[in-house]
């Protein structure tokens, strides 16, 4: 059936129920100004809903026992945009990142960070192509100016450009 319950701290939520728990569609809403409209199974956020947390950040998606979870985009207050798969609550799987200083990664993500293959782009329109470890730049990178022209390839560990050294040179005898 449906129902609405309001909690001592004046949160309320109103819904399907069965068995005693919000299961079906509902409303949950915070005193603080969250506000989360969708699915629910046994009292928990499941299947498509959006949430808006009190600070204004936004999350529309798959939700999996109260975790963000499948396909979603979220958009934080400083206006960073993520756009792809999630697992366990974090950006996993592949997926579109948009920073507010107009800086862009597209490609794999594990438990939040870059890793995977990926292509970064700086607000200037610099291309980075490459495989990405733990958020950090790892491996060989092929870099491209605004206009797709390879500028350079570069090889990278942990974040950090690698520089060989020069070969000595060997004198003429």
């Amino acid at each position: 059936g449906k129902g609405i319950y309001r909690f001592a701290s004046g949160d309320v939520y109103e819904g399907d129920y069965r068995n005693g728990e919000w299961n079906g569609t509902g409303t949950y809403k915070g005193v603080n100004g969250a506000i989360y409209v969708g699915g629910f199974r046994n009292g928990m956020r499941n299947g498509f809903g959006k949430a808006t947390l009190e600070n204004g950040t936004v999350y529309e998606g798959n939700w999996k026992n109260g975790k963000r979870d499948g396909e979603g985009k979220c958009q934080w207050t400083n206006g960073d945009v993520y756009e792809g798969n999630w697992a366990d609550d974090k950006m996993n799987g592949f997926g579109m990142l948009r920073l507010s200083n107009g800086n862009k990664y597209r490609g794999n993500f594990v438990d939040g960070m870059e890793h995977g293959e990926g292509l970064a782009e700086d607000s200037e329109g610099m291309r980075y192509e490459g495989q990405f470890r733990d958020g950090k730049r790892h491996g060989s990178f092929v870099v491209k100016d605004s206009t797709g022209t390879v500028v350079f390839s570069e090889d990278f560990e942990g974040g950090i450009p690698v520089v060989e050294p020069d070969e000595p040179e060997i004198p003429d005898e």
